[in-house]
């Protein structure tokens, strides 16, 4: 999910590209602890959380999202791997988002 707009600066002249991507933390992140680091470093860097939800993987909402891979020979381990616990759904909203959020990783 990307979506870009525009936004004035406070002093009105200077237009920024604001941009929403996805996030997922995976059952791992979960399990081990972390998230609030991770928002923490999304908020360090003047990202928004616009939406945020826990859910419940399930096999065909992963061929829905991963369907580029739904053929791979590799696609049943991340499946096992997603429905092994409950994962983070965050939508971030921010100045060049999509880049920021990469960096990260």
């Amino acid at each position: 999910m990307h979506n870009a707009g525009k936004k004035e600066s406070e002093a009105g002249k200077t237009q920024f590209d604001i941009h929403k991507t996805l996030i997922l933390l995976k059952p791992d992140t979960i399990a081990r602890g972390i998230v609030g680091n991770i928002i923490s470093r999304l908020e360090i860097k003047s990202l928004k959380i616009v939406g945020m939800k826990f859910i419940v993987m399930t096999e065909p909402l992963l061929i829905e999202h991963y369907g580029h891979h739904s053929e791979k020979p590799y696609f049943p381990k991340i499946v096992k791997y997603m429905t092994d616990g409950p994962v983070l759904a965050m939508v971030v909203e921010g100045i060049d988002a999509v880049r920021q959020v990469r960096n990260l990783c």
